[in-house]
């Protein structure tokens, strides 16, 4: 059981991707669902690394992105990538 576990989640790692370009910042991740976002830096309001303890002994971080939405009012505006690596 454990070493499944560990086997899945190092082929979930190695997935993990992001690219900073000069105009987007580029998400992908996922084993079965694979998952693909680009996000444009005019459109990012916040940028927040996480590393709590647990986090921190294993040496990841949790890299969360909060965008403006695309329309339309409310509080549905605001959109967040979020990423452990």
């Amino acid at each position: 059981v454990f070493g499944l576990g560990q086997w899945l989640s190092n082929k979930f790692f190695h997935t993990l991707k992001c690219e900073l370009t000069n105009k987007n910042l580029k998400f992908s991740k996922g084993l079965i669902l694979h998952i693909e976002k680009t996000i444009p830096l005019e459109n990012i309001q916040d940028l927040s690394f996480i590393g709590g303890p647990i986090l921190r002994w294993f040496g990841l971080t949790l890299i969360k992105v909060e965008t403006a939405g695309g329309g339309g009012g409310g509080h549905h505006d605001n959109n967040i990538m979020s990423m452990i690596g």
